[in-house]
């Protein structure tokens, strides 16, 4: 019989979550050392307008891009 790899049972995190950490952390990275529109920068992390880039940040920040982006200069 063929076992099913459970990513989430393996690591106790879902995919979609590390999906998540990822385009966070490069967030993150680009409000802190470029210029870009917060739209630019949530185009490049995959999202398709800045309004899903803040949720997920307020989420996992309790903070918005505009907010976060002063704190790091």
């Amino acid at each position: 019989m063929l076992k099913v790899f459970k990513p989430k049972a393996a690591c106790g995190r879902s995919v979609q979550d590390v999906i998540q950490s990822v385009r966070l952390e490069k967030a993150r990275r680009l409000l802190a050392g470029s210029r870009l529109s917060v739209d630019d920068i949530a185009s490049q992390i995959g999202y398709r307008d800045a309004t899903a880039l803040r949720r997920l940040m307020l989420k996992h920040t309790g903070t918005t891009p505009s907010q976060f982006r002063p704190r790091q200069r």
